[in-house]
């Protein structure tokens, strides 16, 4: 049985270009209490494949909680991970190896 993917938000830096980018979508599971990711994404410029250098719970900062809406402190009551924002779908190597980031569940 496949290891359930678990999702965390990744800082990644391109060793050709030094392009640094962020992604909500970084799938990969946890050894040994470590999260390792599974896919990386390819830098746009360089069109190779990078897996991220830095990856921390999605977890909102105001309650604590892995997926909410609740009301920040300046007032706005948003998702603190826009799920909205695109996701390129084209540089995502989870989504190339045919398991789409925004099925169902995500």
């Amino acid at each position: 049985m496949a290891p359930y993917l678990k999702r965390s938000y990744g800082f990644f830096r391109c060793p050709s270009c030094n392009k640094q980018w962020e992604s909500s979508h970084v799938y990969g599971t946890f050894v040994d209490g470590k999260f390792q990711a599974k896919y990386g994404q390819e830098c746009k410029d360089c069109k190779i494949m990078v897996k991220p250098y830095r990856t921390e719970r999605l977890v909102c900062k105001t309650c604590g909680a892995e997926s909410c809406t609740c009301t920040r402190s300046d007032g706005e009551d948003r998702r603190h991970v826009d799920e909205s924002k695109p996701h390129r779908s084209d540089l995502c190597g989870k989504c190339r190896a045919g398991l789409p980031c925004r099925s169902g569940r995500f």
